[in-house]
């Protein structure tokens, strides 16, 4: 967008940051608090309203940031991010095929980078008891789904 045709663009750019810091403060704060309070809980329990509050807010800052990207046409942020959710679907898809079950490094990862603990009120609810892997192959989905998103912003023409 040029200058003369939005001359709102730096508050654009302003709230694009905020959403990316938001995002970020919300992954880990949801990734933390959900992987804590499921360590006692089975399949399909339900989590607290803090957990799924944060679960909410953490979606809707990755929807903000995309959504502002979009508006934007920031193609080298939307390259970033792209990376990013890329190498949080390998994580997702490298814990699903069980490459993490007896290392702390894949853990730390999976609970770092890639949304699987942030999602948790989501893809750990009573349908999914008999397939533990589908909640993770959801967050997987999640991820490529943005990775695509990116990666058309960074290649679009306009």
């Amino acid at each position: 967008m040029d200058e003369e045709k939005n001359p709102h663009r730096e508050h654009f750019e302003g709230a694009y940051l905020w959403s990316v810091v938001l995002w970020g403060i919300f992954h880990a704060g949801s990734s933390v608090y959900n992987a804590v309070s499921s360590i006692d809980k089975g399949y399909g329990h339900s989590y607290d309203w803090m957990g799924c509050i944060l679960t909410a807010a953490y979606l809707l800052a990755v929807l903000a940031a995309n959504a502002l990207m979009m508006v934007l046409k920031e193609r080298y942020a939307a390259k970033i991010a792209g990376r990013y959710w890329l190498a949080a679907g390998v994580i997702c898809l490298l814990g699903i095929i069980g490459l993490f079950q007896n290392l702390e490094v894949g853990g730390v990862l999976i609970l770092c980078i890639s949304p699987v603990a942030a999602l948790l009120p989501i893809t750990d609810c009573e349908p999914l008891r008999v397939m533990p892997k589908l909640g993770q192959g959801l967050a997987l989905t999640f991820c490529l789904l943005n990775w695509l998103l990116c990666l058309w912003m960074s290649k679009r023409k306009d």
